[in-house]
């Protein structure tokens, strides 16, 4: 479970300690039960860190913005983008989200989208690492940038130029075996803000 910056996972039975918590994650949490504003300068030096939107809010940048993960929770208010914004991190939204003009994954490692965004932003996959797309999205233009992967969701609607420099696949072929924390029975897993907790029962 998540809550106050961390997840929180625990193991019915095994051996040693059975509860373990994430580390805990840098970010700025935007939960105005009114409007909010971002403005000012937040690309380069002055990114911001892992932002997380709640409340009923809604929420709109004024101003180019350059972010690592970006969560909508479902409690939040719609979150309006800049012309715009550019993600290192992961994308998940599970309220309302006004798409940029312009939509960037540039993270120097595999990033996740998932959630669905009104508007056709041009989309730039850049940086390196796949970038993977979960939820059926439109677009105006695709680019993808030398060294970086795009993973598209079932269906990506393009209503621009396609242009592919860099890896264009099926995400059907990217499942990966990784070894487990213990040899227990694995029954749940779940993800947020960055992170995956799995739950064992021995």
């Amino acid at each position: 479970t998540y809550g106050n910056g961390l997840f929180v996972a625990v193991s019915e039975s095994g051996t040693g300690n059975r509860v373990m918590t994430s580390p805990e994650l840098p970010y700025l949490s935007f939960s105005g039960t009114t409007a909010q504003s971002l403005s000012g300068t937040m690309t380069a030096t002055s990114s911001l860190p892992n932002v997380v939107f709640s409340e009923s809010g809604t929420k709109t940048f004024t101003a180019t913005a350059s972010t690592s993960a970006f969560i909508i929770a479902t409690s939040s208010g719609t979150v309006n983008a800049p012309d715009t914004l550019s993600i290192t991190g992961d994308f998940a939204n599970s309220s309302s989200f006004t798409a940029p003009t312009t939509f960037i994954f540039d993270g120097a490692r595999n990033q996740t989208a998932t959630g669905t965004w009104s508007g056709t932003p041009n989309l730039t996959v850049a940086g390196s690492g796949q970038k993977t797309f979960t939820t059926n999205a439109s677009t105006t233009d695709v680019t993808v940038n030398s060294g970086a992967e795009l993973v598209p969701p079932p269906t990506l609607s393009i209503d621009g130029d396609y242009t592919n420099n860099g890896t264009s696949s099926s995400i059907a072929t990217h499942w990966t075996s990784r070894t487990s924390a213990a040899d227990n029975d694995w029954y749940s897993v779940t993800y947020g803000n960055g992170l995956f907790v799995a739950v064992s029962d021995s």
